[in-house]
């Protein structure tokens, strides 16, 4: 259906042969076929605008294209899983520490600091080392 907000076309012709339309600001368009067929015609051309897929923009083609690693990330890459294995070692001695029977809560207290900021770099280094990976295909 025609935006409510467009001027209504005025076709003129005869019912059974091609006629005019004339659809406002001087545009005057031929059309072949009576009434009828020319609102159906209209019904599947907003259709057809409606069901189109959307395009992706040439830039966003570029970015999908350049999701190549660069050397610096490759190098990146190479170093994040020995850092994180060296990450998971200080985090399992500190846990084994904490869990050997010490006393003084501070020093608990601190060890659990420790632990929590270890657990967040690794989670960090991770999730660097999937995207990393996931670029490398």
């Amino acid at each position: 259906m025609p935006d409510p907000g467009f001027a209504r076309p005025v076709f003129y012709g005869s019912p059974d042969r091609s006629a005019f339309v004339f659809e406002g600001d001087g545009k005057i368009v031929p059309f072949n076929g009576n009434y009828s067929d020319y609102r159906i015609w209209l019904e599947e051309k907003e259709n057809v605008k409606i069901d189109s897929p959307v395009i992706p923009a040439k830039e966003e083609i570029r970015k999908a294209e350049s999701k190549k690693m660069s050397f610096k990330e490759k190098l990146e890459f190479e170093k994040l899983q020995p850092e994180i294995q060296i990450l998971e070692k200080k985090k399992a001695e500190l846990t084994n520490k904490m869990n050997s029977g010490i006393s003084d809560h501070e020093e608990l207290q601190k060890l659990a600091a420790q632990v929590q900021e270890l657990g967040d770099q690794i989670d960090e280094k991770s999730l660097r080392w999937l995207e990393l990976s996931e670029l490398q295909g």
